[in-house]
């Protein structure tokens, strides 16, 4: 029996519209818990760059790492306004990028009750197209916007950047720093807590009363050179000096473009939030298509049965060629034929097959009928054993059988009207 998988009436759904919306909705799981578990949101700025996500040597992936193994509460901030009720704190900006960067967007930062270290930018690079987590080259930044960005501290500002190394004349943190190609900053306004002859590394300035502490030159607590020489110490002391002893430590990547938005609603259409937005989309649509009543007039039913006794006839004829063998119907025709044809003529049932045949043919041959039975009946034993008739041989033996029962109960065909005889 052929399985139905239709739907059933008064089901909202069919089975396969239901199949599609369970795959869907599996598949939209399993996507946003891959992605959750597996993607990598740092790709989106490029991993060769200046920020705290960043593997390559001008990133600050391992200051963060090593400050959280220091065992100080460090957080990577996306929300610019994340801890800034805690003024006990430190918010981190790590090379805030110069271009595209407005003041308003620092002076934002800079409004905050926490103290802030503020680590100048240096550097830039491409990164490896064939390893991305490495730069393929490195150049400095121009000075011109690193002033720029010095000049909301300071009108009087600037860097200044030398080749060889420098005699410390002042370093309240006890620690020598590690480095060539010193950058550092030319100001009489930021009080120095380490300075050479030449310039300032780490200074302390204030903004609206509030504490903001500079370090001129990355090169200190970047990837590649906090494992310099004593540079660590001197990061672990530099933060503690800003910090105290219990504050937290808040590193900023808004600037670097890694904002999540507290808005529910701006969220779902971020990435990788967006693709769970994108399948439960699809699902409502689904939802909607299937659920929706139809539009314009009722589809037409073709009628499967033909009234009246012609087509019931058809209808019962189709269902045994397709259903059935030709060979068997007709055997069964053929048997039919034959007690008809015995009772119109009255013979008797104890005539044997081969006495009957004569009877058959002898009348026939009165009547004028131009089949004999005999012939007819070695024919269609014949087919009918060897069951060879399919198609057109089937249905013109039944013809030929449906001729010879006419022709022999009826009158001599001589006399019979012109559209009563069998077609030549």
């Amino acid at each position: 029996m052929k399985q139905f998988t239709g739907k059933a009436q008064g089901d909202l759904f069919s089975p396969r519209t239901l199949f599609w919306l369970f795959a869907i909705g599996i598949s939209s799981f399993l996507i946003a818990l891959s992605i959750l578990i597996f993607a990598d949101d740092q790709n989106r700025s490029g991993r060769a760059a200046a920020h705290p996500y960043s593997d390559s040597a001008i990133g600050h992936r391992v200051f963060v790492e090593y400050l959280k193994e220091l065992g100080i509460s460090t957080i990577l901030s996306r929300d610019p306004i994340l801890g800034r009720d805690e003024s006990d704190s430190v918010l981190v900006l790590l090379e805030p990028p110069t271009t595209n960067l407005g003041a308003d967007d620092v002076l934002q930062l800079f409004a905050d009750e926490r103290a802030i270290l503020l680590v100048l930018p240096k550097w830039d690079g491409e990164a490896d197209p064939e390893n991305p987590g490495f730069l393929a080259k490195a150049w400095l930044k121009p000075a011109s916007g690193i002033d720029r960005l010095l000049r909301l501290l300071d009108t009087d500002i600037g860097i200044i950047r030398r080749q060889n190394t420098q005699s410390w004349v002042q370093n309240d943190l006890g620690v020598v720093p590690s480095f060539t190609q010193p950058q550092l900053i030319r100001s009489d306004e930021i009080e120095a807590i380490i300075r050479s002859e030449n310039g300032i590394l780490f200074g302390r300035s204030e903004f609206s009363g509030r504490d903001i502490f500079v370090l001129s030159d990355p090169d200190i607590l970047n990837n590649h050179g906090i494992d310099e020489g004593q540079n660590h110490i001197l990061v672990a002391r530099m933060m503690d000096y800003i910090r105290g002893e219990e504050g937290a430590v808040f590193v900023d990547a808004t600037l670097h473009g890694f904002v999540q938005s507290q808005n529910l609603w701006r969220r779902v259409f971020e990435f990788p939030f967006v693709i769970v937005t994108m399948c439960a989309f699809a699902t409502l649509l689904i939802y909607l298509w299937a659920a929706s009543p139809r539009f314009g007039g009722p589809k037409r039913h073709v009628q499967r049965l033909q009234p009246g006794k012609s087509g019931l006839i058809e209808n019962t004829a189709s269902l045994l060629d397709r259903h059935g063998s030709q060979a068997l119907v007709l055997r069964d025709y053929f048997d039919l034929t034959l007690e008809q044809v015995r009772a119109r003529l009255h013979l008797g049932t104890q005539l044997s097959s081969k006495d009957l045949a004569r009877r058959l043919d002898k009348i026939g041959a009165s009547r004028g009928v131009e089949e004999r039975y005999s012939d007819l009946r070695v024919t269609l034993n014949a087919q009918i054993s060897s069951l060879n008739v399919e198609g057109a041989a089937g249905q013109n033996l039944a013809r030929r059988l449906h001729f010879w029962r006419r022709d022999i109960l009826q009158k001599r065909r001589a006399d019979r009207p012109e559209y009563e005889k069998k077609p030549d």
